[in-house]
């Protein structure tokens, strides 16, 4: 019913409120929104008829959410200025009401580069708790991620590209203030 209400396929004045009132919730992200709660709801109903003791991965869907709300945050915050997020919303743009909700608050708050910070880290949490990455896959993956980078920053310093001291003033240069 929603889907059918957002592509303007049924009208009656309950199908029109709804879908204004879901682009007003979701702004672009209206379309996904429906179809994420279809595929939840089609996943709750033939999960349960083919086992009873059937029971959704509570991991993946909070993961799902998670991105879904990290998405509708930096659609609002990409697609308006703080002066008129709240008209872009209304107008049922950009990230909808969730969108400027989450954005104003954490922009108000903590400023537009951590909120932009956060709202990355919040989105590989969220591609983590999906593709079920455990904190000893992360640990791994970062001591990897070491040995990778100690491997090329050697290979460039076989290769005569660069040395020690180099990296060393370089860093003292970004450290020192300049008069």
């Amino acid at each position: 019913l929603t889907l059918l209400s957002l592509f303007a396929l049924s009208e009656g004045s309950f199908s029109l409120w709804w879908a204004g009132l879901f682009r007003q919730l979701f702004g672009w992200g209206a379309i996904p929104a429906a179809v994420l709660l279809g595929v939840l709801g089609l996943l709750l109903t033939f999960g349960r008829l083919k086992d009873e003791n059937y029971s959704l991965p509570l991991d993946r869907i909070v993961g799902v959410e998670l991105l879904f709300v990290v998405g509708l945050t930096l659609t609002h915050l990409a697609a308006t200025t703080n002066a008129d997020a709240l008209r872009l919303a209304r107008q049922e743009l950009g990230g909808g009401f969730v969108g400027w909700g989450i954005s104003y608050f954490l922009v108000g708050l903590i400023g537009l580069p951590p909120t932009l910070t956060l709202l990355l880290v919040l989105g590989l949490v969220a591609f983590g708790l999906i593709l079920r990455f455990s904190l000893t896959d992360f640990a791994a993956w970062l001591i990897w991620a070491g040995d990778w980078s100690q491997q090329q920053v050697e290979a460039l310093q076989s290769r005569g590209k660069i040395s020690y001291p180099e990296l060393v003033e370089a860093k003292t240069e970004q450290r020192t203030p300049k008069k």
